[in-house]
């Protein structure tokens, strides 16, 4: 089957990254794509949200929709973790095992591709490394300062799609800059 739940811990400490608003409510997607009914808790402001975690071709989703709150909200919108290597590919997955065009979709997360920000590793030696790439600053930050709490010794810092030689360590002021 080409979507499926799957187990929400899957999703746990992942930033969600959101690429589309499909054209269902969380209902019809629900009795269209039988994948049994959304897990429902309270969001302030937006009153009661509506949530699965899906695998939808090989792309792991978080599902969510708000319907009660303003019109629009009620659609599903799909998120993929912030994470994720290519959005673009992600997306491109999703439309492919749903039968939609880009066309069809209420919106679409401008910018997608390949994960630009990068967490990078200083060690003793001077040595750099990278570590991984993340679609946001904020994730690729958060995932360095997790290391850094977690007692390892090299300095951990974030390179952008912007100016890859600026760096910005962890942890220390904002205009430090490794070479």
């Amino acid at each position: 089957m080409s979507v499926q739940r799957i187990a929400e811990d899957r999703w746990s400490g992942a930033e969600p990254f959101w690429l589309c608003v499909l054209p269902w409510t969380s209902q019809a997607f629900e009795r269209r794509w039988a994948v049994g009914a959304f897990a429902e808790y309270p969001d302030d402001g937006l009153g009661v949200c509506r949530a699965a975690v899906l695998r939808i071709g090989a792309t792991a989703c978080l599902a969510q929709a708000h319907p009660q709150g303003p019109p629009g909200c009620e659609r599903v919108v799909l998120s993929v973790a912030a994470d994720s290597a290519d959005t673009r590919r992600d997306l491109d997955d999703v439309l492919r095992h749903l039968g939609l065009s880009e066309s069809e979709l209420a919106a679409v997360r401008p910018g997608l591709g390949p994960a630009s920000w990068q967490l990078w590793r200083l060690d003793d030696n001077g040595n750099e490394f990278e570590m991984a790439r993340f679609q946001t600053q904020g994730h690729a930050e958060w995932v360095g300062r997790q290391y850094q709490a977690n007692g390892h010794r090299q300095t951990y810092f974030v390179r952008g799609p912007a100016a890859p030689a600026a760096a910005a360590r962890m942890g220390e002021p904002e205009g430090s800059a490794a070479s």
